[in-house]
């Protein structure tokens, strides 16, 4: 019961109710970069999902195919509905108080339920984006070149409570984009999640 207040109350005072509008109103200099732009027009649902042994889900095999064992999780996301029950998360709106193994970009199949409830049924296999996770005590902006260096690879990146920075790329370019933020003292490869 703890967790969810705590959760709540992270939502509704840290989670605008679309971020990626709150991203271009908070951010009015960030560049339209197609990564942003494939989150536009995303939705709020509420996603069920299966926990894994390790408290995280959905739990999915190389195929794609759903585990569904353990305790039920329903969380509030947002997702923009690509149509045929295909969805792209676009928000995780519990941020650090997620269980959810997807991300931002990640794409997943669904069947809408009760009102705005989807029941997530598979993943998009192989997925198109490599995440990265880490906590930084050095201000990050638009103007960090590592942000020039993320959008010059079709990612995308935020930061939620102050320093926890999450990093999308495109799958297909991750070790061309792990050498060149290297080249600036990134060594984002111990940051990857999945």
């Amino acid at each position: 019961m703890t967790f969810a207040i705590l959760a709540l109350i992270y939502h509704l005072e840290f989670v605008p109710s679309s971020s990626i509008l709150y991203m271009k109103e908070a951010m009015p200099d960030l560049p339209q970069h197609a990564f942003y732009q494939t989150l536009e027009n995303a939705q709020p649902y509420l996603l069920r999902y299966h926990l894994g042994s390790d408290d995280g889900g959905p739990i999915w095999n190389s195929s794609g195919s759903i585990e569904n064992n353990g305790e039920i999780e329903i969380e509030p996301i947002e997702a923009v509905s690509l149509g045929n029950d295909l969805y792209r998360l676009a928000e995780i709106c519990n941020g650090p108080f997620s269980f959810l193994q997807l991300r931002w970009g990640d794409e997943f199949f669904a069947h809408l339920t009760l009102g705005n409830e989807l029941a997530i049924t598979g993943v998009k296999t192989p997925l198109s984006y490599q995440h990265y996770q880490l906590i930084t005590s050095r201000a990050f902006s638009t103007d960090d070149p590592l942000s020039e260096i993320i959008h010059q690879f079709s990612g995308g990146w935020e930061v939620v409570a102050v320093g926890m920075l999450t990093i999308t790329v495109p799958m297909v370019r991750v070790d061309a984009f792990e050498l060149e933020a290297l080249s600036i003292g990134w060594n984002l490869r111990t940051a990857r999640l999945r």
